[in-house]
């Protein structure tokens, strides 16, 4: 195919195309670009043997697909990863609605490749760049494969049952759908609502945990309880919504409620609520007898997946691990015994988790594991370098 078909293909948003006309730019100094349009985004993937020069490859898009000028990319997303490597390196969006494209010869490439400098290094104006964590950049290696093996499983007993079972999983889902919707629509009445001006220091700690994960904050509920407990609730909503039992508030510091509350949201960011009707893996929603014990059964190890993913955030929000542990440790505890107790004792009886087959196999029943391995995955976490690359400022 000549240059000026594949320029005319690229301009009607071919993906194929945009990709051809970038990679034999860039394939010279040893990078490749996988392309992929998601709706109105295009997402580019950039691998070379070494990590990419953000500045100047995001530069070099940007110009190339404005110079394009195709109305149906509204934004780009651009990854740079070193080959070999599982997650990228750094990532940057940029919006392309309004942008006025720029005037290119139908005979020419529109994507330019950047000026060098006397160094052989890409010379690009400084430009501000955009730090973004996403949920699957600290997803818990395999929670995503045992969701989908979780659901087969689910998949191949209902089709045994038939009818019959499809019927009954409708009545679940529709039922703790309604449930769920009924709760939220009751904590306006009977909780307090966090705000700026109502327990402005829980608001504070949770802006905190929204801006850390990078994400929108969701509505905070605080509602009285003796019991130490915090859960994240909501279906399918614009705007999911967090509680937090008021003895829990009482009994964290500062940095101990943004880990709870990085927690929390991090169920929300990574879309666990909205399974939650189907797993019946919550105590506060409805639940039909025998079907919500099987779903709820065919789940766990996935609900359990999913708390280790979201200690991870509650770390990377407060970016305190003596603080995330000692937040655990309350949990089992209570805040009055918990001044009272040896944490490094309390971590020794990991120990005597490994040693007891009773004690490995009971944890397969739980929703949630144990707080001793929670805590062991937590520091494991803190000391990888995916930590480390997470929470390094820009």
């Amino acid at each position: 195919m000549t240059q000026a078909n594949l320029l005319e293909l690229a301009k009607q948003g071919n993906v194929e195309a945009i990709a051809s006309l970038i990679n034999r730019q860039l394939q010279a100094k040893g990078i490749t670009a996988k392309i992929a349009l998601k709706g109105a985004c295009l997402q580019v993937m950039l691998e070379s043997p070494e990590v990419p020069d953000q500045q100047a490859l995001v530069t070099f898009i940007r110009k190339g697909i404005i110079g394009l000028g195709v109305t149906s990319i509204e934004r780009v997303k651009v990854y740079g990863r070193q080959i070999g490597e599982e997650f990228p390196v750094w990532n940057q969006e940029f919006e392309l609605v309004a942008q006025t494209p720029a005037t290119s010869s139908p005979t020419s490439l529109s994507l330019t490749h950047p000026k060098k400098n006397a160094n052989n290094n890409y010379h690009v104006q400084k430009e501000k760049l955009n730090k973004n964590i996403y949920a699957d950049d600290y997803r818990v290696v395999g929670e995503k494969v045992v969701l989908y093996s979780s659901l087969g499983v689910l998949g191949f007993i209902f089709f045994i049952l038939l009818g019959i079972s499809l019927g009954l999983v409708l009545v679940v889902v529709g039922s703790s759908a309604f449930w769920i919707k009924v709760r939220q629509g009751q904590l306006l009445g009977s909780s307090i609502k966090v705000s700026e001006h109502q327990l402005p220091e829980v608001y504070r700690a949770a802006k905190v945990a929204a801006e850390r994960l990078c994400m929108r904050m969701p509505n905070v509920f605080v509602r009285h309880s003796p019991e130490l407990n915090a859960y994240a609730t909501g279906f399918i909503d614009d705007r999911k919504t967090v509680v937090l039992h008021s003895a829990l508030v009482e009994a964290m510091d500062e940095d101990e409620l943004i880990s709870i509350i990085g927690h929390e949201f991090s169920h929300i960011k990574c879309n666990h609520t909205n399974y939650i009707v189907l797993t019946n893996t919550a105590e506060n929603i409805a639940k039909v007898p025998i079907i919500s014990d099987i779903t709820g059964f065919v789940f766990l190890y996935w609900s359990r997946k999913c708390e280790y993913t979201c200690d991870r955030g509650g770390l990377l929000a407060s970016q305190n691990l003596k603080a995330s542990i000692t937040a655990l440790a309350k949990l089992v505890i209570g805040k009055e015994l918990f001044e009272r107790i040896d944490l490094d004792a309390l971590l020794e009886q990991k120990r005597d988790i490994d040693e007891s087959g009773v004690s490995k196999i009971s944890e397969i029943f739980n929703t949630h594991p144990y707080i001793i391995n929670r805590i062991h995955e937590l520091q494991k976490f803190y000391e990888s370098s995916l930590y480390k690359k997470l929470t390094v400022e820009s």
